[in-house]
């Protein structure tokens, strides 16, 4: 449990401090522009001089979130530091290829197909990352930066991904990892396969109940709403986030804000709903009277802002079409 309030900590805290992307990236392949601060593009572009390993320019690469220049070559040894890139390694990488996953891919819903690959021990532990020799370490944007320049000076490419929001930058996430892998064609598929089931998610229609994601840890209580993966959770499920007029990202709620929303549906983790409704007062919201309004789901669904928000989004509108609620 330690374990996964940690992944909602580094979800939230990304979530709060990155700036998102659009939600309609798409593959690209031509040459970009030269690169100006401040821009993520994802798209392939020839590098300076100075970036290229042959110190020959041009040469073909990505800026990443830090606007860091990465040259593009197969990579035969590659490293998953936060769990975005833990899924999708899985998806664009071969087996062979993939030198470890993060500290978190056995809390992730698809764990059972990390197995058999090392795992890092903690992402602070850089002497037991290069005794991996990899050759290329995906982060995130929350990574220890002195960290990263201790591995870029043992000579391992080290490509910020970036922010962890959900929806907005799973897209980007794909097509970016996928051209740095030099698999661009398993992007296209994976991208495809994400817009066929969100798709079928909005064929299901809007349904007319207003929902919100409690968390409980210790005794604090939080939300996520307007850029975080779990508003995307609610609204591809078809349900109204009922916290986004007030609220942004991952909110730490009152007893009072609970009761003012008062929400006809409670998104939490599993064993919360009894948490939360024993909390003085919140025995009058709306689920906790009509405890069917609780929606538990494993954490593993809702603490991963990469595929599985897909997964969770289908949970949840499964679950409460199949209740058919009363008003």
């Amino acid at each position: 449990m330690k374990q996964r309030a940690h992944l909602t900590l580094i979800n939230a805290i990304a979530a709060m401090c990155a700036v998102g992307a659009s939600l309609g990236v798409g593959l690209a392949y031509e040459s970009a522009p030269t690169k100006s601060a401040g821009t993520f593009t994802g798209q392939l572009v020839d590098l300076p001089a100075s970036a290229c390993v042959d110190r020959v320019s041009p040469c073909r690469g990505l800026y990443d979130a830090s606007d860091t220049p990465v040259p593009v070559k197969h990579f035969s040894r590659v490293a998953s530091g936060n769990i975005v890139a833990d899924g999708l390694l899985l998806a664009l990488a071969e087996p062979d290829r993939i030198a470890a996953f993060s500290p978190y891919a056995n809390e992730l819903a698809a764990n059972h197909r990390f197995a058999g690959r090392p795992h890092l021990a903690a992402l602070e532990d850089v002497e037991g990352l290069l005794n991996l020799q990899p050759d290329l370490f995906i982060v995130s944007s929350m990574s220890d930066r002195a960290h990263i320049r201790r591995l870029r000076d043992a000579g391992v490419a080290v490509f910020d991904l970036g922010p962890m929001e959900g929806l907005s930058t799973l897209q980007g996430n794909i097509n970016t990892l996928s051209q740095l892998l030099g698999a661009p064609e398993r992007g296209q598929a994976l991208l495809a396969q994400v817009n066929r089931r969100l798709d079928a998610l909005a064929r299901g229609g809007r349904l007319p109940w207003r929902a919100i994601y409690v968390g409980i840890h210790g005794d604090k209580m939080y939300g996520g709403t307007v850029g975080s993966s779990l508003h995307d959770v609610i609204v591809a499920a078809g349900l109204q986030d009922a916290a986004e007029a007030k609220f942004h990202g991952w909110p730490a709620y009152t007893h009072e804000d609970l009761l003012a929303i008062d929400p006809d549906v409670v998104l939490t983790q599993v064993g919360m709903g009894t948490k939360l409704c024993k909390h003085p007062g919140l025995d009058q919201l709306t689920a906790c009277r009509k405890p069917d309004r609780f929606v538990e789901l494993p954490a593993s669904l809702l603490t991963d802002p990469g595929l599985a928000v897909i997964d969770a989004a289908e949970a949840l509108a499964s679950i409460i079409r199949q209740r058919a609620l009363a008003p």
